[in-house]
């Protein structure tokens, strides 16, 4: 399986409100159930799933999403509409206050 790992952290580990609303955002944006039900139409989709870690350093949030091979992940993020997804992403995450890392990665 071959999927991505996107993780993002809140520049000031002191403010726990910025992931929950950052996570109630994406989730609630008008978009996301028709982006989240095309990927899964996608050949070889696996899963997708996120989890919030809490820790002595603070917060962290990971959102994975999983193809059952490395071609069939590289049909889907090679596609220049998700590439704009994951750069909106990015930015929107940049705008509020934290860091994001993506991974690329056999798992």
């Amino acid at each position: 399986m071959y999927g991505r790992i996107a993780t993002m952290k809140p520049l000031d580990q002191n403010d726990w409100e910025i992931i929950p609303n950052f996570i109630h955002e994406l989730r609630t944006n008008s978009m996301y159930r028709f982006i989240v039900e095309d990927m899964m139409s996608r050949p070889g989709f696996v899963k997708k799933e996120h989890t919030v870690r809490e820790d002595n350093q603070g917060q962290t949030f990971f959102s994975c999403i999983v193809f059952d091979s490395k071609e069939n992940f590289d049909l889907y993020i090679n596609e220049e509409s998700t590439e704009s997804l994951w750069t909106f992403v990015e930015i929107s995450a940049t705008q509020k206050g934290l860091t994001m890392t993506i991974e690329d990665k056999e798992i």
